[in-house]
Formats: structure tokens, sequence, C-alpha cells
């Protein structure tokens, strides 16, 4: 039980047989193995009465059935981590609540899979406190969106590779108007801006890497652009999510 992670907090969990990350999928629900430390490979901590729960970044779905992240917060799979159970030092068997409970480093099918019993080295993960967000960008339109889990620095970024914009809703020459203000210093959690884009992405990843912070910034002015970390199910008389 030592050495938990913290509930708000981002991780990634590598295998110890395959030697990659946690992942969610682009093409389909059930999770597989990457090398590469893009926002599919980044978990959020979610504490959910007194239970945790993974959050995916990279798709805004909670882990269910040990190998998936297609869950809606209430659909989710509970989690716990564990000392690991050959005693390797300095790692961890993850579980869920799920009927075949460990989360299994199947890198013979080079995807996350579930096992009913605990097997060594394929049931054991390191766990990796994310440092450094990775904010997916799309550079040949230049501008995105951004909704945070999390605060981030806003030196080095700002100006050099991102600018980030709020928005408020104002009367300008008798219309309707979005009037975007350029955001200086830290970026605010769960806060929704407009990005634009200006240099610095990771080839591999499509990522621009943004520091965490460890200050608590506040929004100088009022904000109208809103968003969601999570998939969330549409009220009623809505069908979907």
């Amino acid at each position: 039980t030592i050495n938990q992670p913290t509930p708000g907090k981002l991780y990634r969990f590598k295998g110890k047989k395959s030697k990659k990350y946690m992942a969610s999928s682009s093409s389909r629900n059930k999770m597989v193995l990457n090398e590469a430390n893009g926002i599919e490979t980044v978990f959020k901590l979610v504490q959910d009465g007194g239970n945790y729960k993974l959050l995916n970044c990279g798709n805004g779905y909670f882990i269910t059935n040990t190998h998936d992240a297609s869950a809606l917060k209430a659909n989710a799979n509970t989690i716990t981590f564990n000392a690991s159970e050959s005693s390797s030092l300095g790692y961890y068997t993850i579980k869920t609540s799920y009927s075949s409970p460990y989360i299994y480093d199947d890198v013979n099918e080079n995807e996350v899979d579930r096992n009913s019993s605990y097997a060594a080295d394929y049931c054991d993960w390191t766990i990796e406190e994310v440092t450094e967000l990775p904010v997916p960008i799309n550079t040949t339109v230049g501008f995105g969106t951004l909704y945070s889990p999390v605060d981030l620095k806003g030196e080095d970024t700002q100006d050099e590779r991102l600018e980030f914009y709020y928005g408020t809703r104002q009367d300008v020459g008798g219309k309707d108007k979005l009037v975007l203000t350029k955001l200086t210093g830290d970026i605010p959690a769960e806060t929704g801006f407009i990005v634009r884009y200006k240099g610095g992405v990771n080839e591999t990843t499509g990522c621009v890497y943004m520091k965490i912070a460890d200050t608590d910034p506040v929004l100088p002015g009022r904000n109208e652009l809103t968003g969601t970390l999570e998939t969330v199910a549409k009220p009623a008389p809505a069908d979907g999510t």
C-alpha cells in the first residue's frame, strides 16, 4: 500500500514484460501497448466515492473489463495498486473489480489483456507520474482547443510554441461576437481555451509537451468557453454520449 498514486494526478503505466505503455486505441475500445508517450498513454486517477477509477485522457473514457477504455464513470471498474505479487521491487500488480481482475501485459498480442490469476512479469507494471502533458496539435489547421485535466506552466510555451485564448460574447457594432483574449501566465485546469499553434510539435506523437504547474492559476477575466474531460451521457430525451 505504500507509494500509492494520488487522485487528481496523471500517470502512465509501463508493462514489465513489454516495456511499453498501456494506451487507448484509436480504432477500437480495447487497450493496446504503445512505445510513444502520447496523450493516449496518459490516465487521470479519479476518486469516485471511496473508490479509484482510471480516466484515459486520450479518449475521455474510463477503464472497464480490465482491458478496455470504453466506460462512462458510472460503469467503470474500480482500480487497486498492489505490491508485485512476485515481490519484484519497483513494480505494481494492478487489479480491477472485474471478474478477471489482473491487468495483463500481453506482449505477444501487443495489447492490454485481462487475467483471472497472477502471472509473474505479465501482471507487473511500473507507475510513472506524468510531469508534462502531451497536447495534441493539428499543425495543418494551426488552431485547436484545450481543456486540460491539470494546471499547466505558461513559461517556455506561450508565444514560442502555443498561445492560449479565452473568450467572451460581446456586442461589436451591433452584432453578437465571440471576442478572444490572449492568456498570460500559467494555464488553469478544467478551463476552455482556443489554442494557436506556432511550433515545437513532436513528429512522432503529434503533440506539444507542456510542464504541469505547481501553482493554482486563476483566469484573469470572464470566460464563456467550456468543456469536459470525460465522455458523458447525453441528457434525456437525447440518446448516445
